[in-house]
């Protein structure tokens, strides 16, 4: 079932029900919605339009009357419907919620990379600050784009890589690429300002400010921001801190881009300079950029100076079991480690689903999958037949959910 509302899904069989139980017959289906009433068979069918229209009436009465969705069995005697049996439906899904899309103009696509599901409204809000540095970015790098757009279309993350000028342009022959570099306004000015980056060798100068001026700039902010107690911040204190929390997004986000940039260009040098001194593809170049970063170790090798002060008491616990709070209680310096590491790095976010708890959040492992409801496709994928709102025919049998 889709949990379509409005839809009655009949099957009826010609006999006695045994014959659609056993599957020694195929049942001919219905739908009914509202007036319209069709057959998904070309088969003879047990029973006609108005039978039909008679069937899903009674599903709806006996709907009404037990309050809520019914999976009935019915017979036809002559014209009269008699009701045999009626069974509540308990796995009826939740009821599709449309979605109203609008397909801003240019080229999108689903930005699945960030966002495997659609953002929570938090974090969407989050989300609306990418777009403006993705245009910074590529103007200060004298990128043959516009920039990066980012926006929310049918509730999902769709990503544009933006053209000079913001239209689609037309598609050239190849011959006619050169002269258009030289005669279109906007061409011409971009190649400019990417030759003047080349030559005053911008990127380099982004990749260095990293680490003397933006990477300890951040984490004295980060230190400042996790040092207050939110409990005993008033509602003015509160409101303040996550003015502060998302000032730190933004410039956190217009520095990922620019050094996004930055490092693409300095690894498409490296390429070539492999390339035309040693002779190398490009595979044997990335051969050198192999491996992780000690910044991104960095938790996971902390985490294994813990565990390597866990003696024989905590080990022994460990093995058997026991609550988090007695294998600490038995070992304070170990406690002592473990809630220095939690306090460096229990607040950092597993995914960018800001509502997604952090690793210690609620004692146990964050979702990576929240439940989520699909658009009914208004056919299920064996018979492409809608089953939402159904009753099987079982001689009949009729399953109904009803608004």
């Amino acid at each position: 079932m889709t949990g379509e509302r409005g839809c009655v899904l009949i099957d009826a069989v010609v006999g006695l029900g045994d014959r659609l139980v056993t599957g020694a017959a195929t049942p001919v289906r219905w739908t009914v919605r509202g007036d319209d009433v069709r057959q998904h068979s070309t088969d003879e069918s047990a029973i006609d339009e108005p039978r039909a229209r008679s069937i899903a009436e009674l599903a709806r009465r006996v709907e009404a009357e037990l309050g809520g969705p019914q999976d009935i069995e019915w017979a036809l005697v002559d014209d009269e419907v008699i009701l045999l049996q009626a069974r509540p439906v308990t796995a009826l899904p939740v009821e599709p919620v449309p979605i109203p899309v609008d397909v801003p103009p240019g080229y999108w696509t689903r930005e699945a990379s960030h966002a495997p599901l659609p953002w929570r409204p938090f974090t969407r809000a989050w989300a609306d600050l990418i777009t403006a540095p993705g245009f910074r970015m590529a103007a200060e790098l004298g990128l043959l784009l516009d920039g990066v757009a980012m926006q929310q279309i049918g509730g999902w993350e769709y990503l544009r890589i933006v053209p000079l000028g913001g239209k689609e342009p037309p598609r050239l022959p190849g011959w006619l690429v050169p002269v258009a570099f030289r005669l279109v306004p906007a061409l011409r000015r971009r190649i400019r300002e990417s030759v003047a980056a080349m030559r005053s060798d911008v990127p380099g100068q982004l990749v260095h400010r990293w680490s003397r001026e933006w990477q300890p700039d951040f984490a004295a902010r980060i230190r400042v921001l996790r040092e207050r107690r939110l409990a005993a911040l008033s509602d003015t204190a509160l409101d303040g801190h996550l003015a502060d929390v998302l000032t730190l997004a933004a410039d956190g986000v217009d520095v990922h881009f620019r050094l996004h940039g930055a490092l693409a260009i300095v690894l498409g040098e490296f390429a070539f300079t492999c390339r035309d001194l040693l002779g190398w593809d490009e595979t044997r170049m990335f051969s050198l950029l192999c491996g992780t970063s000690t910044t991104s170790t960095r938790p996971a090798r902390a985490l294994a100076e813990v565990a390597a002060l866990a003696g024989p008491p905590v080990r022994a616990l460990l093995k058997q079991g026991a609550p988090a709070d007695e294998v600490l209680a038995a070992d304070p310096e170990f406690a002592a480690a473990v809630a220095a590491y939690l306090e460096e790095f229990g607040c950092r976010a597993l995914t960018y689903e800001l509502a997604d708890p952090s690793w210690p959040g609620s004692g146990r492992p964050p979702r990576t999958r929240p439940a989520r409801s699909s658009a009914c496709p208004s056919c299920s994928a064996s018979s492409g037949r809608c089953s939402g709102r159904s009753r099987r025919t079982r001689y009949g049998r009729t399953t109904s959910s009803s608004p």
